[in-house]
């Protein structure tokens, strides 16, 4: 992984910062403090978070545990790692992180167990909506962006011939 900081000075190479890099160098560092704020409020409504994703689902999909075994336990993991994951890639400024170290991995695994774009969109706009709720203001459009990443890229794969959810 490449920092955001080290991203940007990547492209400088013999030559001095100019005006638009020094920019974006000090609006991502004066972020920072921020952005780990984010992450500590995010960290601390964690377990409240999945919980309610777990209950919206569970109303929602009854009918999932009949073709999953442990598959509540199982979304529940899922769901704490791409929090985690959309943190840390939050953190550093990089959707990439996100993207390349979960999203498109775990895309492939629950088209692969039969799951509709519509659990997955469901799951993850839960969460996402608790968030939007939970978080001052002031962080929430740190973390929207992520957000909105994860639910459009794990809720993008095509119905599955036979669902099972």
């Amino acid at each position: 992984m490449q920092t955001r900081v080290a991203q940007i000075a990547s492209r400088i190479e013999g030559r001095y910062w100019n005006a638009e890099e020094r920019d974006q160098l000090l609006h991502y560092t004066q972020s920072v403090p921020q952005r780990i704020e984010a992450a500590d409020w995010i960290e601390k409504k964690e377990e409240a978070a999945i919980r309610s994703v777990m209950e919206a689902l569970q109303a929602n999909y009854p009918n999932y545990p009949k073709f999953h075994a442990n598959g509540w336990a199982k979304c529940a993991r899922d769901v704490q790692l791409v929090l985690r994951a959309m943190v840390s890639a939050m953190i550093v400024d990089d959707m990439s992180v996100l993207e390349d170290r979960v999203l498109y991995w775990l895309r492939s695994l629950l088209a692969a167990a039969n799951l509709t774009p519509a659990i997955v969109r469901d799951a993850y706009t839960t969460l996402h909506n608790f968030y939007r709720q939970e978080l001052p203001s002031h962080l929430y459009p740190l973390v929207e962006p992520y957000f909105e990443r994860v639910v459009q890229v794990l809720s993008d794969f095509p119905e599955p011939h036979t669902p099972a959810v």
